[in-house]
């Protein structure tokens, strides 16, 4: 594969979100909260160095920061309820809906 630069991989970028949103799953495991873990990043996607889409864990919990690459200022934070334990897996679901006549909402399904 040929390094294309900057300008034509730039070119092919599309909005974010996704006009009809988006699906983001995975399992976690989280071995041990370290005196040092209080953030600990999942997921993020970004924008000329501007956070779009992030999913992080702050001191156990699971929170998804989301935004728009056409608004900054359209900024949009949930976070689960539940603290993620020690030693046990999840499934995280995240599932972004877009629509034309409301605006947009995330589910986050966990387990």
């Amino acid at each position: 594969l040929e390094d294309q630069g900057p300008s034509e991989s730039a070119s092919r970028l599309r909005p974010w979100p996704p006009a009809k949103g988006y699906t983001f799953s995975a399992w976690l495991c989280i071995e041990s909260y370290g005196p040092f873990s209080r953030h600990l990043p999942v997921f993020s996607l970004s924008e000329d160095g501007d956070v779009v889409t992030a999913v992080d864990i702050h001191e156990g919990i699971l929170r998804l920061v989301t935004g728009s690459s056409k608004d900054k200022d359209c900024v949009a934070r949930c976070e689960t309820v539940a603290k993620l334990a020690e030693n046990t897996w999840y499934h995280v679901t995240i599932v972004h809906h877009k629509s034309r006549s409301r605006s947009s909402s995330a589910d986050v399904f966990i387990n």
